[in-house]
């Protein structure tokens, strides 16, 4: 096996999910808008932020 070779499986993974996010606050404004609410609130209620 070569030591040299790297597998980039996870910056990959990675790349696409946050293109997919972008793309979602792009198109989408008003439902990301209402989603990333949804989440903050969730978050501090729950964790005590």
């Amino acid at each position: 096996m070569n030591k040299n070779k790297k597998d980039n499986t996870v910056f990959y993974i990675s790349l696409i999910l946050s293109i997919a996010i972008v793309l979602w606050g792009i198109i989408a404004q008003e439902n990301f808008s209402n989603f990333a609410n949804s989440l903050l609130g969730f978050l501090t209620n729950n964790f005590g932020w």
